[in-house]
């Protein structure tokens, strides 16, 4: 991918601040994101980037979205599905991942197409799924979903540096794009739904986007497993404590109780408990924790 051609995605958000600073990092650990070429908009929200230089070992964690991954780390290349749970990682030495965060039914599409098409073979049909579900909490090969291309692209994008090595990426992705053809109205459907829930604020329950969309509650709740992995009540929850999270991280006063109501809570309680089980601190212990 040439330079002159990137445009980088706005800042990260799910990232939960250790508890610790660790004083002995040589250098930041480097997060980039980069906005797809227009030839993949469809399918890809941003490539991603992580590396590091450390002489001890750290934890780093995030609230994982509502997303699926292919993921390029240590001679592998594995497709991540939606982790229901805090993501924890522990790092150490010199490394890097490089990543494709698929919009929501852009995954389920491209395996789903691939098994309609006649390229592949019968072996390659029996072991894929088109549902996003069968992927929530699992880390695989991806050439399970996309096939043995993906090893030859592997090689590639290990051989060169970031973020040069995204050409060989779209260059694959965008083969398997026009393999598939264009997604299907149900997963351009799920994709619009999952953004109208991470932009509207006012949506905080599953039944107001089912009366707003005139669909019926099981035909959302299998429209996302289909194509999203997650349900509608834990993508709006997963949104919800990625708000809570930016806000506490911005130093606003800690009024738990408003910061509950906003957020579409019952009340003050139900926040701290669902706060403290995915991010591992009640609400008051995170905001004491170091900000750089």
């Amino acid at each position: 991918m040439e330079k002159d051609a990137i445009q980088k995605a706005g800042p990260a958000r799910g990232l939960i601040r250790p508890i610790e600073q660790n004083p002995t990092e040589q250098s930041p650990i480097e997060h980039e994101r980069i906005l797809p070429p227009p030839s993949l908009a469809h399918l890809v929200r941003h490539f991603w980037y992580v590396s590091w230089n450390l002489e001890t070992s750290v934890v780093r964690e995030n609230l994982p979205h509502p997303a699926i991954h292919l993921v390029f780390e240590n001679g592998r290349a594995e497709i991540v599905g939606v982790p229901t749970s805090r993501f924890t990682v522990q790092i150490s030495g010199k490394d890097r991942v490089v990543g494709v965060r698929f919009h929501p039914g852009a995954f389920s599409s491209l395996v789903a197409g691939q098994n309609d098409s006649d390229t592949a073979g019968p072996s390659e049909k029996g072991r894929r799924s088109g549902a996003a579900s069968d992927w929530t909490d699992r880390r695989l090969p991806a050439s399970d979903a996309l096939g043995p291309q993906i090893e030859q692209t592997l090689t590639e994008v290990e051989s060169q540096p970031w973020p040069e090595c995204l050409t060989p990426l779209i260059r694959m992705l965008e083969d398997l794009s026009a393999r598939v053809g264009p997604l299907p109205a149900d997963a351009l459907l799920a994709r619009r739904l999952v953004e109208r829930l991470e932009s509207e604020a006012e949506l905080k329950r599953v039944e107001q986007l089912c009366d707003d969309e005139g669909i019926p509650m099981r035909t959302l709740q299998r429209l996302f497993l289909r194509h999203v992995g997650v349900s509608p009540k834990w993508v709006i929850c997963r949104f919800r404590l990625h708000e809570a999270l930016a806000r506490i991280d911005a130093g606003e006063p800690a009024n738990w109780a408003a910061l509950a109501l906003d957020l579409g809570y019952f009340d003050q309680a139900h926040f701290i408990n669902d706060f403290s089980r995915f991010v591992g601190s009640t609400p008051a212990q995170y905001r004491r924790r170091p900000t750089s």
